[in-house]
């Protein structure tokens, strides 16, 4: 009798068991999941069954994170975050029209196949970038910039979108992550006018969401989804291949391996591409001589990306960029290097000192060099923006942070 209720569905109705739903009701499951940032959770799991002598014993586990799940903070939140980044995608529709491409754009654009796409392009392997540029000149041609210019925001914007994924995940209030999701969305404005800045976009969001499957218990499941962003990140941009790399060593110091398998998997992925492609060393003839150069460019790289953010005089730039430096530092310290904040502000550094080490020293000449010093350079804002973006996510996801924030309005 009870093998014929469960065939014919009717016990799990009354039961109140998952049944098969629609596409419509599957989809309202997931963007109900989107808002929560869960990435597990059973919209249709039944609440916990209880008897009538027990039920007044039973405590909500959720009561003590009311006001966190409050659908309408989440809401709010949510909408904050979606006009945000609205406002950004107009802005740069707008803003560039009339603008032209620059000799990095031209790199892309003036491919064929999509076999170019592990081509590298000044020693870096952008595999994105080759399908957009082809896809984006068959569609809007190259008189059209605003076209390209919207590429860039949607991608900016996903850094945002992974952010709050994260951030809903940890137990950050909605209007916290919506805040500095906000900021997240227009730390990457001044960038708009390069076309091959979709690139570190990508991978700092394919990033964000690997450094959570990193820490989740390994499995079959969390490991092939976590590896896929983790690809994602090594391919999109260097910064994500150093990064994964900096997480490997992390996840080993931790033994936290479910990241141990993600990180080392797509790192050894990138090494061997880059051996295939032959991508080559980089030409730099970097020594110990070079150091002051190095943190003197670094700071300056730093300064101009807070710039972007906060009204900073152009003369203490470099020491805007000590500062942030000595605050970063002290924020791993005392989180007491735990993998998530390690990962990526750490991550985000070593990228930065080893592209001015490349690039900076090793390339650009004295007259480049000196560009740095002038007023709004934008053209340097994008290596600040990486660093300072990835450090709020890394701030804003601190455990003890974000369950103040969750439980101060509960």
């Amino acid at each position: 009798y009870a093998a014929s209720r469960v065939r014919s569905g009717k016990w799990g109705r009354e039961m109140g068991m998952r049944q098969d739903t629609r596409p419509s009701e599957r989809l309202q499951a997931w963007y109900r999941r989107l808002l929560r940032g869960t990435c597990s959770t059973d919209d249709y799991a039944p609440p916990p069954m209880t008897t009538a002598t027990d039920r007044s014993s039973v405590q909500d586990p959720s009561a003590d994170r009311s006001a966190e799940r409050d659908p309408q903070w989440v809401r709010i939140g949510w909408w904050i975050l979606v006009v945000a980044i609205a406002a950004r995608v107009i802005t740069a529709l707008v803003v560039t029209q009339g603008w032209f491409f620059t000799n990095d754009d031209w790199d892309f654009l003036t491919r064929s196949s999509l076999l170019d796409s592990f081509q590298p392009h000044q020693e870096h392997i952008n595999v994105f970038n080759t399908p957009l540029a082809i896809g984006l000149r068959s569609l809007v041609g190259l008189d059209f910039w605003p076209g390209y210019a919207l590429v860039v925001s949607v991608a900016w914007s996903t850094v945002a979108l992974a952010a709050w994924w994260a951030w809903r995940r940890r137990g950050v209030h909605p209007l916290v992550a919506s805040g500095a999701g906000v900021l997240l969305v227009w730390l990457g404005s001044a960038s708009y006018m390069l076309f091959s800045h979709v690139n570190p976009a990508w991978a700092i969001a394919a990033t964000i969401v690997a450094l959570e499957y990193d820490q989740m218990p390994i499995s079959r499941r969390t490991t092939t989804i976590g590896l896929l962003f983790s690809l994602v990140a090594v391919f999109a941009n260097t910064v994500g291949a150093v990064i994964s790399a900096v997480r490997l060593v992390v996840s080993l110091a931790h033994r936290t391996w479910n990241g141990a398998v993600i990180a080392g998997a797509s790192f050894a992925a990138y090494l061997v591409v880059r051996l295939l492609v032959g991508a080559g060393s980089a030409r730099t003839s970097f020594s110990f001589s070079d150091l002051p150069d190095l943190f003197e460019i670094s700071f300056q790289l730093l300064g101009i990306g807070l710039q972007a953010v906060i009204p900073i005089p152009d003369a203490a730039r470099g020491l805007s960029g000590v500062l942030l430096v000595v605050a970063l530092i002290a924020f791993v310290v005392i989180r007491r290097f735990e993998y998530h904040t390690t990962a990526a502000i750490i991550g985000a550094g070593t990228w930065l000192v080893a592209a001015v080490a490349v690039k900076f020293l090793a390339w650009f000449g004295s007259a480049e060099l000196q560009r740095l010093y002038a007023p709004k350079p934008v053209f340097f804002t994008r290596f600040g923006n990486v660093v300072i973006g990835l450090a709020i996510v890394a701030v804003v996801a601190a455990r003890p942070l974000a369950t103040k924030w969750a439980t101060r309005t509960s």
